[in-house]
């Protein structure tokens, strides 16, 4: 398998575990539901929690709602954490790409 960047031992505790975490919750969001919440899949109306997904209406409980709404919340966060952190190694050296010569 080709690779396209070599990694420090460093920047390896942070990336795997991120990468692993973030699949994993990924992963919960699409079984739990199947719909997101977050952050505008859904409303209230008439009493009634809807969430909107591939164009069909999905009633759920008061708690299926807000727990769609954190965990898509948690999504977010960790892929924008992912991104940050790969883009910090990638500034301090310890992602580096890997060149076809090497």
């Amino acid at each position: 398998m080709k690779r396209f960047y070599k990694l420090t031992p460093k920047s390896r505790r942070v990336l795997y575990p991120l990468l692993i975490v973030g699949l994993l919750d990924f992963l919960g969001f699409w079984f739990h539901t199947g719909a997101s919440a977050f952050p505008l899949g859904g409303r209230v109306r008439e009493g009634h929690y809807v969430v909107r997904d591939h164009g069909r209406d999905h009633e759920l409980t008061s708690t299926q709602f807000w727990l769609s709404y954190i965990h898509g919340a948690s999504c977010a966060v960790l892929i924008f954490g992912y991104v940050g952190a790969f883009l910090y190694f990638r500034q301090t050296g310890d992602l580096k790409r890997v060149t076809s010569d090497s």
